[in-house]
């Protein structure tokens, strides 16, 4: 199963530009919703998989991470990685 993850501080003003990217991504049809995670009350995901910056989506197939997003230009290159994605792996 594909699911989506997006990982965040909340001091910080790059995610919380980012997760309004989400927010609008997933009223679109055809995205998913996202969970939401902050890195800080679980570094040890965050070691695990490896995510080396905030704001990150991932991707998780079947509880394993597969591809992240770091750079969240606008609201279009977020749907397509959630989408494309999807498409992959449903």
């Amino acid at each position: 199963m594909t699911e989506f993850t997006y990982f965040y501080t909340p001091v910080c003003g790059t995610c919380k530009l980012a997760e309004r990217f989400v927010d609008i991504a997933e009223q679109l049809p055809g995205t998913e919703k996202v969970s939401r995670l902050d890195i800080n009350e679980h570094p040890d995901l965050a070691q695990k998989w490896q995510i080396t910056s905030v704001p990150c989506l991932m991707k998780v197939i079947d509880g394993q991470p597969q591809d992240r997003m770091y750079a969240f230009r606008d609201v279009p290159r977020v749907v397509q990685f959630i989408q494309k994605s999807k498409g992959e792996h449903s």
